[in-house]
């Protein structure tokens, strides 16, 4: 079935669209068309409600099928929290069958066939070059159905232990679920539990095979996969250390923060939220979550008083968490490498000790399973990846025509030492922290909390942000952190604003501390 729904919106100057979608179609996927329909840039929580006769909200899930909620002159209310909330009202205004008497030619879903209205440019991203509000509603509609051609793939689901970005309807205890949703799911944890047993028997004859008697920490494995993906860098722990087991160091990001922590580099915020790897630890059992243990036993697994898996897969701004499949395999690599090591070595001490440029353990992983090993040059450190420009052409436009000022500020991004909670599997993370303040005065200039928890992504909208909304001026001087200088240096450069690279900001430090002491939905463990 084809439902023509008529969208509108009455904040601001109010805007409308009438497009055709498939019934097929799920709410989530209908979020995107939405999205892409009135160009919103796709950064904020949404939802979708619908109101009953006493004036009670109830949520619709987004895996259900528009062609099982609606029918013709259904009204729901989508929800968008850019700044505020935009209301926007869907009306169902007509139904027809999805046959060849009632579809055009080669017609696509969904598309627009009407546009009326445009929103701040300020909170969209629409084509570059596009002056506000000269566009007619033909060039709209066209552009709309440009992005709907464009747009790489409306998701169905991501994975099974989430939904679609930006939603709270997984905030509720008892969340329907479809058949095809719960059949995706089953398959994924039949899967992942085959992957996590496989793990557990290999973390077993791991710790039979006590390779931290035999090697020490600074003899680091370099894993190389011949498919092209980043390879993995292994380090035994146990020799010198209190614990005893394996760590993974994943991709060239892993080996860059490796270097660094073998040679004592590493900041603060790097040695907290720079690591991207798996923790595979042998402890005692009383200190292992029973929730774990139980997962183990009921995976079929015990172990020795003292061999207990300690299993924890971090990326940087989420607390650690049962390896994912990825990192099981991952593990599952690594676990094979130091195995291989054990047999075919007799003298580990022989065994060279890491350092950039010098030599290393190297092991290439083969398509039958099998490990080739041998000495190997220590790659080169890989520079970190600058990104471009990343913020639409009408921002810098707009950052192009503010005033220059000699005012000289601190300005950074990174992750908070508070928690949140992510609302569809309840994992915690940091949420990043937004400060900047006078680098003269000390005087805050701005702060904001943002529920992600990659400053890559970020850090030149929201340093726009605070230029054209805040300060309303662009700046003689940005001091900031190497980090963010990274981040934020193209466009710093295009702006001709100077920036000084320091390693202590005092003012954004106390704006911070504010912002922690009275921050509201997050909290500290």
């Amino acid at each position: 079935m084809i439902y023509e729904l008529e969208i509108t919106i009455s904040r601001g100057a109010g805007a409308r669209r009438l497009i055709q979608v498939d019934g097929e179609m799920a709410f989530g996927q209908l979020h995107e068309v939405v999205q892409s329909a009135f160009e919103w840039e796709r950064g904020h929580v949404f939802h979708f409600r619908r109101e009953r006769s006493s004036g009670e909200q109830i949520p619709i899930p987004e895996e259900q099928k528009v062609a099982d909620a609606l029918k013709e002159g259904d009204e729901v209310r989508y929800s968008y929290f850019a700044d505020g909330e935009w209301g926007h009202r869907l009306t169902v205004k007509s139904v027809q069958p999805k046959t060849p008497a009632n579809s055009e030619p080669n017609a696509a879903y969904p598309r627009c066939l009407e546009a009326e209205g445009e929103l701040p440019h300020k909170y969209t991203v629409p084509p570059m070059f596009i002056e506000p509000g000269i566009r007619t509603p033909d060039d709209l509609t066209l552009d709309i159905n440009i992005a709907f051609i464009r747009f790489d793939g409306i998701p169905t689901l991501y994975e099974v232990n989430g939904t679609w970005s930006g939603s709270d309807e997984f905030r509720r205890k008892e969340v329907p679920v479809s058949d095809e949703q719960l059949t995706r799911f089953n398959e994924f944890r039949s899967g992942w539990k085959g992957l996590l047993q496989e793990v557990l028997a290999a973390m077993k004859l791991l710790y039979g095979a006590r390779p931290w008697e035999y090697l020490n920490g600074s003899q680091v494995i370099f894993l190389e996969f011949g498919d092209g993906e980043e390879p993995l860098f292994i380090r035994v722990l146990g020799h010198e250390e209190d614990e005893f087991g394996l760590v993974v160091y994943s991709g060239w990001d892993g080996y860059r923060h490796l270097c660094k922590e073998l040679e004592g580099k590493l900041t603060d915020q790097e040695r907290i939220h720079g690591f991207r790897g798996v923790y595979a630890t042998f402890v005692n059992k009383r200190e292992l979550n029973p929730l774990i243990r139980r997962i183990y036993k009921e995976l079929g697994y015990t172990f020795k008083q003292s061999g207990w898996p300690l299993l924890e897969a971090i990326e940087p701004g989420w607390l650690p968490q049962l390896p994912r499949p990825q990192d099981a395999e991952h593990l599952l690599h690594a676990i094979g490498a130091v195995r291989a090591l054990l047999k075919s070595s007799s003298d580990f001490s022989a065994l060279p000790v890491f350092r950039p440029g010098g030599k290393m353990i190297g092991f290439v992983a083969e398509d039958s399973g099998a490990m080739k090993g041998g000495i190997v040059d220590a790659p080169d450190i890989p520079a970190e990846r600058v990104p471009g420009i990343r913020v639409t052409d009408y921002t810098v436009k707009c950052l192009k025509n503010l005033p220059r000022s000699e005012q000289r500020i601190e300005y950074d991004l990174s992750l908070a030492e508070v928690y949140g909670r992510e609302p569809v599997i309840q994992r915690l993370f940091h949420p990043l922290l937004l400060a900047s303040a006078d680098a003269d005065t000390g005087r805050m200039i701005h702060s904001k909390f943002l529920s992600m928890t990659d400053p890559d992504i970020l850090a030149q909208a929201m340093f726009a942000d605070v230029l054209i909304h805040v300060l309303k001026s662009l700046p003689a001087e940005v001091r900031l952190t190497a980090g963010t200088a990274r981040r934020l240096g193209p466009l710093l450069g295009m702006l001709g604003i100077r920036e000084r690279i320091v390693h202590r900001l005092p003012g954004v430090e106390k704006a911070r501390e504010a912002e922690v002491g009275k921050v509201e939905g997050y909290f500290s463990l």
